[in-house]
């Protein structure tokens, strides 16, 4: 194995562990925003009043876990940008996906409803040694993975909280668990004898 693909593959430790954390913390503050959610349409908690400058309570747990999603972004961007440029620095051959448009296809319009998709996919079936010609399969888990996460963002634009604000909680809680497992096995498996055996 080269010493940059080692050198990459610690890199790629320290982020995983980094967007671990990250993930877990968005899980945990999705799951307050959605009780605290489900309170509030419940009467438990009262009525956000719209003639109110103060931060109501559930506001504060939303601003907590949308800024739990932000460093989350970053983190697991940073990972999956480390994971893209292994795979180049092991020379695989017919990579369609660079490590920085791996990321930057999430901030264009339209295409970041498919592309961001097709790279990780790329990312996990290189790792796992699906070289050269793979088939575009993956679990299952991948595709709910990706499709919470893209219908996650539906909700939350009301001034008032809604089920759909609900419905978009516990589906960033399910896309958020299914990548912390993409992020555990590609990882493992970028570490793994038989890839670094590939690799070599």
């Amino acid at each position: 194995m080269n010493s940059e693909l080692e050198q990459g593959l610690d890199t790629l430790d320290q982020r995983a562990t980094l967007a671990r954390i990250a993930i877990i913390i968005v899980i945990a503050t999705s799951l307050l925003s959605l009780a605290a959610v489900v309170l509030l349409l419940n009467g438990v908690i009262d009525q956000v009043n719209p003639y109110s400058d103060e931060l109501h309570p559930v506001d504060f747990v939303v601003l907590l876990d949308f800024l739990a999603l932000v460093v989350s972004f970053v983190l697991v961007g940073m990972w999956i940008h480390r994971g893209h440029k292994n795979l180049i620095a092991a020379d695989l051959p017919s990579l369609k996906y660079t490590p920085g448009w791996a990321i930057g296809w999430f901030a264009i319009p339209f295409a970041n409803l498919f592309k961001p998709f097709q790279a990780m996919r790329e990312l996990w079936n290189a790792s796992h040694g699906a070289i050269g010609d793979y088939s575009d399969e993956v679990p299952g888990f991948f595709w709910v993975w990706w499709l919470a996460y893209v219908f996650s963002g539906l909700g939350g634009f009301g001034e008032e909280y809604s089920m759909i604000d609900v419905i978009g909680y516990a589906l960033t809680i399910m896309s958020a668990a299914a990548l912390l497992h993409i992020v555990n096995s590609v990882t493992r498996a970028q570490r793994s004898m038989n890839l670094a055996d590939t690799f070599a």
